[in-house]
């Protein structure tokens, strides 16, 4: 009797545990169902994916060279400009050791050839008025 009643004990219990586990395999099947249904996308996604990396990663080596170049041409400009300043700072200096001697002889060169333009007109116009040279 007493081995009778372990065994219906033990089927019971077994009974339970089974019952108990049913849900627990029920969501690791759909679990395994999800995981592979994710696998399945992943795979099919995933060379589309690898070819638009490469060529993000080649548009961005392409900027970066570019932002070299744009670097480079900036270092010359610099180097051109430094070079236009110095140049101009000469420049100005030539002009300010002109401007003690040279610029009064320049007026006053400028001066005598509007005397001689005014000159040359009045004599024109006087010719005019006679009829020309001969008459």
């Amino acid at each position: 009797m007493i081995v009778e009643i372990s065994v219906a004990v033990i089927a019971g219990a077994s009974l339970a545990a089974a019952v108990a586990g049913l849900p627990a395999l029920l969501q690791v099947r759909r679990t395994a169902a999800r995981a592979e249904a994710m696998l399945a996308e992943l795979e099919r996604t995933l060379p589309a994916l690898v070819v638009e990396a490469r060529a993000v990663t080649a548009r961005a080596d392409r900027s970066l060279a570019a932002m070299d170049g744009m670097l480079e041409t900036m270092a010359r400009v610099d180097r051109l400009s430094t070079a236009v300043a110095g140049s101009l700072e000469g420049a100005g200096a030539i002009m300010r050791q002109m401007a003690g001697g040279a610029i009064p002889t320049v007026t006053n060169a400028v001066g005598l050839l509007a005397v001689l333009r005014e000159g040359i007109e009045w004599i024109w116009l006087r010719r005019e008025r006679r009829g020309g040279p001969h008459e």
